[in-house]
């Protein structure tokens, strides 16, 4: 049961200790840093609104504190029962990324609910940080002219943060949600991933869009005319929910056009978020299950190159 975070922060003394460059690091304690603590705060506030977690009918996940030399924050984890002792080719989790000034704590209780139900872990990474005091090099948003916090870089930061908690939990396979602002993450993480450790074997592109002057656009394009005969998103499995009022919905081309295998589209009829609405419970659900079996075959062909290399 997860300890209070506001009695974490009278329990455990905050020695933030400073990093080497570019790595991450989990903390021990909770880190003398007001923006990333009232975010938990506010984060478990609205975890435990959820009916899953008030009627208990869930584990609360743990909290915990990662940074690096640039910026601080905090992951969800929840972890099946004896994940410890799982054979690896079972160690499979869902990662989740939330949207524009949200919480992790959104919506996490349904992607835990399946991960119970399928023995995989769930992790979800804060990306938004409520706070008008940012580290240097990063922007303050506002909305209605008032500050809304700012947000990890999503070319420096989310990547290492998500492969440190891969890393750490030894997870073998993920899939990878991104919803709204975060799905273009969701691409970016997958395609990082993919030229490193090659773990994440599906994203969910949930409501979002990447324009066509974005950076990554241009990325993937320098990529593909640097390696013609292999395509950026070549092995990598998507599939892409849009929202009926997201009028730019053609990111699955883009990723189609590069390689990529989309799986799925999906266009839904209601509000911005109708993915995570009851009507789309079943989605939920084969998608999940369509995940265990695209990792159970990722696994094993990895596997099976890696002895033949060691063969050789």
């Amino acid at each position: 049961m997860l300890v209070s975070i506001l009695t974490a922060l009278v329990a455990h003394a905050l020695d933030y200790h400073p990093l080497q460059k570019g790595k991450v690091e989990f903390a021990d304690s909770p880190p003398e840093d007001a923006g990333v603590m009232r975010t938990a705060v506010t984060c478990e506030q609205v975890l435990l609104a959820e009916r899953l977690y008030r009627d208990r009918l869930l584990d609360i996940p743990e909290v915990v504190f990662l940074d690096n030399d640039r910026v601080k924050t905090f992951a969800l984890v929840y972890l099946p029962p004896g994940w410890d002792d799982l054979p690896a080719t079972r160690k499979k989790a869902i990662v989740t990324l939330h949207g524009h000034c949200g919480h992790i704590g959104q919506n996490f209780g349904l992607w835990q609910e399946l991960g119970a139900r399928n023995g995989m872990a769930v992790i979800g990474l804060q990306w938004w940080i409520d706070s008008n005091l940012p580290p240097k090099g990063y922007t303050i948003f506002y909305e209605n002219g008032a500050p809304s916090g700012y947000h990890l870089d999503c070319r420096l930061d989310v990547y290492p943060f998500i492969d440190a908690l891969l890393g750490r939990y030894r997870v073998e396979s993920a899939m990878l949600h991104g919803f709204s602002m975060a799905a273009s993450s969701c691409l970016m993480v997958t395609y990082r991933d993919k030229l490193r450790k090659n773990r994440i074997d599906l994203g969910v592109f949930n409501a979002g869009h990447i324009s066509a002057s974005h950076p990554f656009r241009r990325e993937i394009k320098r990529a593909a005319r640097a390696r013609p005969d292999t395509p950026p998103f070549s092995d990598e499995n998507f599939i892409f929910f849009y929202d009926s009022d997201l009028q730019l919905n053609d990111t699955h081309e883009f990723v189609s056009e590069f390689g990529g295998n989309v799986l799925k589209v999906v266009t839904g009829n209601e509000r911005h978020g109708a993915f995570f609405s009851p009507k789309y419970q079943e989605l939920r659900r084969e998608i999940v299950e369509q995940y265990d079996a695209l990792a159970d075959t990722a696994i094993r062909e990895r596997r099976a190159a890696v002895t033949a290399h060691a063969g050789e």
